[in-house]
């Protein structure tokens, strides 16, 4: 909630996130699509999405959005939530690391960032991976997908506006 706010008093006027209001919610949440996000609150946002997926090869530009939104946002939590990341991380290529059949394009960091359920249902390992929890991540996003989508996107409408 700490980003939609943000968001939603930032670039939107008001006094916190519209917890009431579906057509305002809705308004925040796509906010990159019709405000000019720096790029760093592009990527936070989209990481607070449900589905939000971020490949572990991209994790250090998810690590470097969240530290400059620390910067700007001092009583955030996201120092401690890129400390609690970089030790998944470091597990995640540590695994991929002994494991040759792990493939780091494959391999995805999900965030369940709501206190709702899990999204992703892990599915049961099979012997050769026990210590690994697998998932399937067909309905997820790739938030750096995303970005460039709405980059391209909004590069094509700003072409042809002149």
């Amino acid at each position: 909630m700490y980003v939609w706010d943000y968001i939603a008093k930032k670039y939107h006027g008001l006094d916190s996130f519209p917890s009431w209001d579906d057509n305002m919610r809705k308004k925040v949440w796509n906010s990159h699509l019709t405000h000019s996000l720096e790029e760093y609150e592009t990527i936070v946002l989209l990481s607070t999405m449900d589905y939000a997926l971020i490949s572990v090869k991209d994790y250090p530009k998810l690590r470097e959005a969240y530290l400059k939104f620390w910067e700007n946002n001092k009583d955030s939590a996201y120092l401690d939530i890129v400390e609690l990341i970089d030790r998944a991380y470091l597990d995640i290529v540590e695994l991929i690391d002994n494991r040759q059949s792990l493939n780091e394009d494959d391999i995805f960091i999900c965030m369940n960032t709501s206190l709702g359920t899990c999204l992703f249902e892990p599915d049961f390992p099979d012997e050769e991976h026990a210590d690994t929890i697998f998932a399937d991540l067909s309905f997820g996003f790739n938030i750096f997908e995303e970005l460039d989508i709405v980059k391209n996107y909004k590069a094509e409408q700003s072409a042809s506006s002149k």
